[in-house]
C-alpha cells in the first residue's frame, strides 16, 4: 500500500515538471549552442540568454531552475502579464447593443445587408473581439425592422408634445438606382425652439412625375426659388462663356498635371501672392462653381502673368481687359451666390426671405441693364427674361411671409403707393381679385 502511494507521488511530481517546462518553453526559445559548447535558451520577452544544457568540458548540467526564477524578476514579462490582465477586464460584449448599433450603421451608411456575410468583415470583426457574434443578412433584416419601429414611435411621442402646427411638404425623390419616391415631410419647430424636418413616410412613385398641379389646381403649388435663380444665372452665363473661355482654360491648363502646378506655385511665391484656397475646376453644369472658379482665378492674376514667361505652352493667358471683364463679371454674379446660399438654408425659415430677395434680383438685374459693359448687359437682358417668365407675377402667400416677419412687419405696406417698395408693386391686381384670391386661399387652409 505504501509502496503504491509513493509511486503515485512520484508520477505527480513528473506530471507537474512537465506543465511547468511546457509552461517555460512559452517563455523561452533554444537558440543553439553558445562559443562554450553549451546549449542555450533566450526569454521571449527582455530576449536574455541563458545556459539550459550540459558543459562538455566540465560535466555541468545547468537544468531550467534559473530560468524559473528570471520569470519572476523579468520586469518585460510582468509587464506583459499587467497588459494581459487588462485586456481580459474589459466590459463583456453586449450581443443586443452590437447588433443595434450595427443595424444603426448599415441604416446610416446605406449599406447592403448582406453587409454582416461579407467574409473578410466577420475576420476582421473576430480579430477585434473573438467574443462578437456576427448575425445572418435575414437576421439583420428583422434588427433593421426592430430600429424602425422604435424610431417610429420615438417620433410620435416627439410629435405629441409639439406646442404648435405643424407643416407639411411633399417631394419627389430618386434614389441612386434611380427609383422615384414621393415623400412626406413634417416641419415645425420643437419645445426647445429649434426648427426640425421629420420624414414620416415615402411611397414608390412611378414616372411620369410632371409639374401639372393635382386636384384642378386647388392647392398652389410653389417653385422652388433657389432652382429657379439657378435657371436664372445659367441663363447669363451662356452669353459670358466666350468672355471667361480663356480665364476657364488658363484654370484647366495649369491644374491639368503636377509638373505644372508647382512651377505656377513658384510663380506665386514669386509675385508674392498670400492667398489659401488655389484655383478651382469649373463645372459648366453648375454655376455656383463657375462664380468660385473665377473668383479664385482673379486672386492670382499677377501669378498667371508670371507663368506665361515661365511655360511656352501657356497660350490662353487673358489680356488686362479680360481680366477685368472677368472682375465685372466676378462682381455681378456675387449677390446671386450670396442669395442662392441664403435660401437654400436647412435649419433656418426661408419663406420670410421670399420677397425681399426676389426683389434685390429684380433691382440687380434692373440696375445692370443699363450698363455700359456690353456682355454685362447682355447677360442682365437674357437673366430678366428668365425671371419675368418664372417670378413675373409674385406669390401672394410668400409675400406673406415677409409680413409675419417680426422684423419687417407691415412697413412695406405703409410706403405711399407707386414706391419702389409697395405692395402695389408687389401684387399688381386689382384690390377686389387681390381679397377674392386670399379668401380662397383661406378657406383652403381651414
Amino acid at each position: 500500500m505504501e509502496s503504491m502511494d509513493t509511486s503515485e507521488y512520484a508520477q505527480g511530481q513528473d506530471e507537474t515538471r512537465k506543465e511547468i517546462l511546457s509552461t517555460l518553453w512559452i517563455i523561452f526559445t533554444k537558440i543553439g549552442k553558445g562559443k562554450d559548447g553549451v546549449e542555450r535558451a533566450a526569454c521571449n520577452f527582455c530576449s536574455i540568454d541563458f545556459a539550459i544544457g550540459k558543459n562538455p568540458k566540465s560535466g555541468q548540467n545547468y537544468g531550467t531552475s534559473h530560468l524559473s526564477r528570471h520569470v519572476f524578476i523579468c520586469k518585460s514579462f510582468q509587464l506583459s502579464l499587467l497588459s494581459l490582465e487588462e485586456s481580459s477586464s474589459l466590459t463583456p460584449i453586449n450581443q443586443n447593443t452590437h447588433r443595434e448599433l450595427l443595424g444603426e450603421a448599415i441604416i446610416a451608411h446605406d449599406l447592403p445587408f448582406s453587409f454582416v456575410e461579407y467574409e473578410k468583415i466577420r475576420v476582421w470583426v473576430k480579430y477585434l473581439n473573438p467574443c462578437v457574434e456576427m448575425v445572418s443578412r435575414n437576421t439583420m433584416v428583422s434588427d433593421i425592422e426592430k430600429i424602425y419601429d422604435k424610431e417610429r414611435i420615438k417620433l410620435k411621442e416627439i410629435m405629441g408634445r409639439i406646442p404648435n402646427k405643424i407643416c407639411l411638404t411633399s417631394d419627389v425623390r430618386t434614389t441612386s438606382s434611380s427609383e422615384g419616391y414621393i415623400c412626406l415631410t413634417a416641419h415645425f419647430v420643437d419645445e426647445n425652439w429649434k426648427l426640425v424636418s421629420c420624414l414620416l413616410n415615402f411611397l414608390r412613385m412611378k414616372p411620369p412625375h410632371t409639374g401639372n398641379l393635382m386636384c384642378d389646381g386647388e392647392f398652389f403649388h410653389i417653385r422652388c426659388s433657389a432652382h429657379v435663380l439657378n435657371l436664372i444665372v445659367q441663363e447669363g452665363l451662356k452669353v459670358a462663356s466666350e468672355a471667361l473661355h480663356k480665364i476657364r482654360e488658363s484654370v484647366k491648363h495649369i491644374k491639368g498635371s503636377d509638373g505644372r502646378m508647382l512651377k505656377f506655385k513658384d510663380c506665386v511665391e514669386d509675385a508674392g501672392i498670400n492667398v489659401s484656397g488655389g484655383l478651382r475646376f469649373d463645372v459648366s453644369t453648375r454655376w455656383n462653381i463657375t462664380y468660385l472658379m473665377l473668383e479664385s482665378a482673379l486672386q492670382y492674376r499677377k501669378a498667371f502673368e508670371f507663368y506665361k514667361v515661365a511655360d511656352r505652352s501657356y497660350k490662353y493667358c487673358p489680356s488686362d481687359e479680360e481680366w477685368e471683364r472677368g472682375e465685372r463679371i466676378c462682381e455681378f454674379l456675387e449677390p446671386f451666390y450670396e442669395i442662392i446660399n441664403l435660401i437654400s438654408g436647412s435649419s433656418y425659415p426661408t419663406a420670410n426671405l421670399y420677397f425681399m430677395k426676389v426683389w434685390k434680383v429684380q433691382c440687380i438685374l434692373e440696375k445692370h441693364q443699363k450698363s455700359i459693359d456690353k456682355v454685362i448687359k447682355d447677360m442682365s437682358d437674357n437673366m430678366k427674361m428668365k425671371f419675368d417668365k418664372y417670378w413675373k407675377n409674385y406669390s401672394v402667400v410668400l409675400a406673406f411671409g415677409a409680413i409675419l416677419d417680426p422684423c419687417l412687419k407691415d412697413k412695406f405696406l405703409k410706403v405711399p403707393r407707386g414706391s419702389k417698395f409697395s405692395f402695389e408693386q408687389l401684387n399688381p391686381f386689382p384690390t377686389d381679385v387681390t381679397v377674392s384670391e386670399q379668401l380662397h386661399l383661406f378657406g383652403l387652409c381651414n
